[in-house]
């Protein structure tokens, strides 16, 4: 197959697009998190994560990837999240399950 690199820069150039257009329309929502992040004194990218790290994402997910920060605090008896994420997050599926969704 014979890739068309003009419309494969015209696409991206359209997502990138795109990405800008989201980005500023979910600035103060951006700026939260950042607050967010400010606030947690373990925050660790994506290659500061380990088995024993919390995977609690501190963004909303239009950040580029560098950006991307996790809460990073140990975890407890190899879970996922540190006691505080894992009883936001499980709180949230009790709640799911009690309305019948």
């Amino acid at each position: 197959m014979m890739w068309d690199h003009a419309a494969a820069h015209g696409l991206l150039a359209a997502l990138f697009a795109k990405a800008a257009e989201l980005d500023a329309e979910r600035g103060p929502q951006r700026a939260q998190v950042e607050d967010e992040s400010k606030r947690c004194d373990t925050a660790v990218d994506f290659m500061g994560l380990n088995y024993r790290t919390c995977r609690w994402p501190l963004f909303e997910g239009h950040e580029p990837f560098y950006e991307k920060l996790y809460c990073g605090a140990r975890t407890s008896s190899g879970g996922h999240y540190c006691s505080a994420h894992a009883e936001l997050a499980f709180r949230q599926v009790i709640k799911t399950q009690a309305h019948g969704f």
